[in-house]
């Protein structure tokens, strides 16, 4: 199985929405050229795969040029509200993998009415009980375009092979969990690198873990 990671960074690898009241500084609306090419990535992946938490707090479509991809939700909490995009647009081809909890008997059905695909693990965080049920349903490869929490959990368990990043002129400092977090002892070889519109990076890392 093939799993790279897709998502927008600052100069300091923090990724997501950056500083409180900075919501948009990773926005690509502002740039057409950085949405081409997140459609041109997204293409080459029969799956997007990204937390709960995305899910909850950005509300994605994470549907390729031609909404044929697979999305795929990591959630343990099995709160998310049944209004999301996710949901609501091509929800056929969303994958839930979560662990079953029997108060929430009734938001499973729900979801399962809907037309989404729910498969129960002992733990959604167990990343070989993850890959082993995403073969076994027929996904070859996946891009992770999650939180930094997502990335990391793959990071550290030494999965991704690719890391595809679009590094945005800003600092953003503070505490922030930083995208690299689990990427310690881990060289990173440069694959492809773009610039964009004189003011982006686009950067295909490979990553030799030690």
């Amino acid at each position: 199985m093939i799993i790279d990671t897709f998502t927008a960074i600052s100069l300091d690898g923090v990724t997501g929405k950056g500083r409180k009241g900075d919501g948009k500084i990773f926005t690509e609306k502002s740039s057409p050229a950085i949405i081409k090419l997140r459609e041109k990535i997204r293409n080459n992946y029969q799956a997007i795969l990204v937390g709960a938490n995305t899910i909850l707090n950005d509300n994605p479509r994470l549907l390729n040029t031609n909404s044929t991809n697979k999305r795929i939700i990591i959630d343990i909490k099995n709160n998310l509200p049944l209004d999301r995009k996710i949901f609501l647009l091509k929800p056929q081809n969303t994958i839930l993998l979560t662990r079953y909890k029997k108060n929430k008997k009734g938001y499973f059905q729900k979801l399962s009415v809907l037309g989404v695909k729910i498969y129960f693990l002992n733990n959604p965080k167990n990343l070989f009980e993850v890959t082993k049920k995403l073969r076994g349903i027929g996904i070859k490869s996946i891009s992770i375009e999650g939180g930094p929490k997502t990335i990391n959990l793959f990071l550290k368990a030494k999965l991704i092979e690719n890391l595809q990043v679009i590094i945005f002129p800003i600092l953003v400092g503070g505490d922030k969990l930083n995208f690299f977090h689990g990427a310690e002892n881990t060289d990173l070889k440069i694959i492809k690198q773009i610039m964009i519109e004189k003011k982006y990076i686009f950067i295909k890392y490979h990553p030799i873990y030690r």
